[in-house]
């Protein structure tokens, strides 16, 4: 019984020091490059739930927000949240059955000499949930909740596509 305690803890050593050191991170948690971390960000509304939730992810990832008077390396200009709803289905007796959500934002990057070095592009999340015309409280309850999980969605592409930047111009101020 000794042996396969010491065998268990050994092997789970040496599964934490391989991990540890082939740089494995639990996904978006990894901080950003130095020259991504000073920005300027622009959006239509800064005090929508897109504006919000991207701040606070930028900043877990430890980005220092400064104005544009201080002429930081990187602008990040993010467009208003657009959102649809369409009928993709109907059932039997004419209504509809299905929807597809469809949440989008347009983003660029700019440089301090006013560049852009990425963008525009257009970003976009799609979900396709049934309609419930028996229980309408409960399938606008599921819209909510798949708005909301499209969002972050959203923020977590946007991250990705910020992260993979290759700016050379843009070098990390003291």
């Amino acid at each position: 019984m000794t042996a396969v305690k010491f065998f268990t803890h050994a092997s789970l050593a040496t599964l934490i020091i391989f991990l540890s050191a082939c740089g494995w991170h639990l996904r978006g948690n990894e901080p950003l490059p130095d020259n991504l971390r000073i920005l300027h960000l622009q959006t239509a509304d800064p005090n929508s739930e897109l504006s919000r939730s991207l701040k606070r992810a930028l900043t877990t990832l430890g980005t220092t927000f400064k104005p544009m008077a201080q002429k930081p390396p990187l602008s990040l200009s993010i467009s208003k949240l657009s959102e649809q709803r369409r009928s993709v289905s109907t059932g039997s007796r004419g209504k509809d059955a299905e929807y597809a959500l469809i949440s989008s934002v347009s983003y660029q990057v700019k440089n301090s000499a006013g560049k852009i070095t990425a963008g525009p592009t257009t970003l976009s999340v799609e979900k396709v949930y049934l309609f419930d015309s028996n229980n309408v409280l409960g399938s606008y309850e599921e819209e909510r909740l798949l708005r909301h999980e499209m969002l972050r969605e959203l923020v977590q592409q946007l991250l990705r596509h910020y992260r993979a930047l290759k700016t050379t111009e843009a070098k990390p101020q003291s």
